[in-house]
C-alpha cells in the first residue's frame, strides 16, 4: 500500500514540475495585421504584420521587415527596443506610419487578446495598437 501511495505522490509531483515548465506565453506562434495605431486606421494600401515565435518579434512594418526580441509573462509584455529593420525607402506618410509603429512596440508593457484580437496596452493602459489575426 505505501508503495503504491509513494508511486501516486511521485506521479502528482512529475505533473506539478511538467506544468511549472510549460510556457506563460500565450502569444508564441501567432501572427496578427495591424487594425488602428493610436486608435488611428493605417494608410490606405499599407499592411503591418506582427508575428510571435520562440521569443522572436518580426513582421513588416508597412515599408521593411524587422524583427527583435520580446518575452511574455501573463499577459504582461516586454518588447525589445533594438529592433533590427530593413532599409528600404517609401513615401513619407508610409516612412511616418512605419516610424510610429516601431516607436509603439516598445512602449507595450500588456495585453489583451481574444484569439481573435491583439491590444497592445502602454503602462498607462491605453491601447497602442490593435491588431487582427492574421492566416498566414
Amino acid at each position: 500500500m505505501r508503495t503504491r501511495t509513494r508511486l501516486v505522490l511521485l506521479v502528482v509531483a512529475a505533473a506539478l514540475v511538467l506544468a511549472g515548465c510549460a510556457s506563460t506565453d500565450a502569444l508564441n506562434n501567432t501572427k496578427w495585421s495591424l487594425a488602428t495605431l493610436a486608435g488611428q486606421p493605417l494608410l490606405a494600401g499599407t499592411k503591418v504584420t506582427l508575428g510571435f515565435a520562440d521569443g522572436q518579434l518580426t513582421g513588416s512594418d508597412g515599408c521593411n521587415q524587422y524583427s527583435t526580441s520580446y518575452t511574455v509573462e501573463g499577459s504582461k509584455i516586454a518588447i525589445g527596443k533594438e529592433i533590427i529593420s530593413t532599409l528600404m525607402a517609401c513615401d513619407e506618410p508610409i516612412m511616418q506610419q512605419a516610424s510610429a509603429f516601431s516607436d509603439a512596440l516598445p512602449k507595450a508593457v500588456a495585453f489583451k487578446s481574444d484569439g481573435q484580437q491583439l491590444i497592445l496596452l502602454d503602462a498607462a493602459g491605453n491601447a497602442l495598437a490593435t491588431f487582427t489575426a492574421s492566416g498566414e
